[in-house]
């Protein structure tokens, strides 16, 4: 994988050019020596393009359109076109480039495969992006890696409005924040108190609604203490299907990285 930064050149941004720090979600071949890029910018959402020469050996976009790498790209769009073209990128970061073991790819995998899949085209979200690149620098430390998709999946819930409100029981609105016995039904979803307690919710330990306070208040870079491997695997059985039932999707990485 290439991961030689690029010339930096002087563009003029104006009549339909358009410049914003990207990262790179997919790409796939397209006619001739063409790709068809899938990115996330910060400025203006996810967009797809073409990049012109871009299969060729020496193209000007060589090493630049890695799945997860940080970029600057430059493209142009028209008006009543889904896709736009790229005229450049510019390498800033390559998340993939240093990751060693498998599960590693595998979690960078499930963030892209997420953001391809659900997210909406042509939607700025500033929250979201600063979201994945520090989830994607995370991953980079092998014991944080399942925290960190964690992470991701619950705040990726939050930012679209699919998480359930997780300071008071579902039912009765009582605050379950300091109780012991806490439930989860992720049909509704929703977390409930001792009370109000079926046959359809799944227990939750006093560890992992611990582990799970300390996602939502918290940058995940300041969790250090984040109640050990259990409670994050406890956590990550009621965050996984609930991703998936949210957005209607199988998200493949997803059962690999059980696995």
């Amino acid at each position: 994988m290439s991961a030689r930064r690029h010339t930096r050149r002087k563009v003029q941004v104006g009549l339909g050019l358009k410049k914003s720090q990207a990262i790179v979600l997919k790409h796939f071949p397209w006619e001739n020596s063409d790709k068809v890029v899938t990115f996330f910018t910060r400025d203006f959402g996810k967009m797809q393009g073409i990049a012109k020469g871009a299969q060729r050996a020496k193209s000007k976009f060589s090493g630049a359109f890695e799945a997860g790498n940080l970029i600057e790209i430059v493209f142009f769009e028209k008006e009543n076109r889904d896709w736009v073209t790229i005229d450049s990128a510019d390498l800033i970061k390559s998340y993939a480039l240093r990751l060693k073991e498998y599960d590693q790819f595998l979690g960078l995998g499930l963030v892209m495969e997420v953001l391809v899949e659900t997210l909406p085209f042509h939607e700025k979200h500033e929250a979201l992006f600063r979201l994945v690149l520090m989830v994607l620098n995370e991953i980079q430390t092998l014991d944080r890696l399942r925290l960190a998709c964690l992470y991701f999946e619950v705040w990726y819930l939050k930012l679209s409005g699919l998480f359930p409100g997780s300071r008071r029981c579902s039912n009765c609105s009582r605050s379950i924040l300091k109780l012991e016995n806490i439930s989860f039904d992720q049909n509704i979803p929703g977390f409930f108190c001792q009370e109000c307690w079926n046959s359809r919710h799944v227990r939750i330990s006093h560890e992992a609604f611990e582990c799970l306070r300390q996602i939502i208040e918290n940058p995940l870079n300041l969790i250090v203490d984040f109640k050990g491997i259990t409670a994050v695997q406890e956590l990550a059985g009621l965050m996984d299907p609930l991703i998936e039932k949210s957005f209607e999707r199988k998200l493949e990485t997803l059962q690999m990285l059980k696995q």
